[in-house]
Order: structure tokens, then sequence, then C-alpha cells
């Protein structure tokens, strides 16, 4: 019996080696993973629907009333950019075409560009993060939450003689109201 159990020692290690790898492969996101709004007012919890938000979760597009297996990434030349094979299903069709990902430029979010259009969804917020604060707006933070006339930085006095930045400037030395 110890023998049999020494002879399988190299196929349960094998064994282990293999599941522990699938479950590291399985628990990485893939680059565009997340939730996205198909409009500024979209309701993000609503996944699927029109008015709602668009998921992308294990390599699966989750759309309005299709879902798509993302395949056969390619790397676009010269862009930060992946094309893939979207095999799809739903409606009571199944049909194959491809797309292109990529992040914007600005702000959070993704273009995905199918053939012959082109989609901007925004990043919905992760559930139970605090939504990204407004400048200018009523929830953005006081600046001088001290509730006094002194700010709350104060800036250096510049000598403008010594910044060669600066030649046209006359020097002045500053002075405390």
């Amino acid at each position: 019996m110890t023998v049999n159990v020494i002879a399988r020692m190299p196929l349960m290690k094998a064994g282990l080696t293999a599941m522990l790898t699938l479950c590291a492969w399985s628990a990485i996101a893939g680059p565009y993973d997340g939730t996205y709004r198909q409009a500024a007012n979209a309701e993000c919890a609503l996944v699927g629907v029109d008015g709602g938000s668009v998921k992308i979760e294990d390599d699966i597009f989750y759309g309005v009333e299709v879902e798509c297996r993302m395949a056969d990434p390619v790397n676009v030349l010269e862009m930060d950019a992946l094309l893939y094979t979207m095999q799809c299903s739903g409606e009571d069709q199944v049909f194959s075409e491809r797309a292109m990902l990529m992040n914007k430029a600005q702000d959070d979010g993704i273009i995905m560009v199918w053939d012959g259009y082109a989609f901007v969804f925004d990043r919905c917020p992760e559930p139970g993060s605090q939504p990204p604060l407004k400048v200018g707006t009523s929830d953005a933070p006081e600046a001088n939450p001290q509730g006094t006339d002194t700010p709350a930085i104060e800036a250096a006095p510049i000598d403008a003689a010594a910044d060669p930045a600066l030649p046209d400037a006359v020097a002045e030395p500053a002075t405390a109201d």
C-alpha cells in the first residue's frame, strides 16, 4: 500500500499544480472587465436592458439582450486596443462578429467598435464605492473647513529679482495685510 501511494505522488502533484494554475488564471480579470453605462443617466445596476448598462466579465460581454464570448484577442498595431471575435447569442439568434475594444483616452471607460458602429461607455462606480466629487458642485468639500478667513494653504512670497525666469519683474518685498 505504501508503494502505491508513493507511485501516485507525481500524478497527484501534477494534478494539484494544474488545478492551482487554473484557479489562479480564472481569478485574473480581463483588461476590460467592468460594468459600463450605455448613457450618462443609465442605471448601473440594470445590466443588459435598454437604459441600463453593459458588462464585461471573464471574457463575456453582456449587452442588451445579447451575450458574447470574447475570443481570440489580437493586438491592434500601434494602438492600445484588442480585436476580438465575438461569439454571440440572444433573441433566438447565434452570430459571430469582430469587435475592437480600447480604453478611453480621457476619463474611465471604453470604446467598443463593431463593423460600422462605435460605442463609448463610461465605467460605473464599483458597488459600495464613493462616486467621484465634481468640482464646483455642492457635494465638493469646502476649501477652508476651519471656518476662518485664513486660507488653508499659505503661499510663499516669490523673490522675482532672484528668479531668472522673470527678467522684467520688479522685486518688491512681500507685505502682510
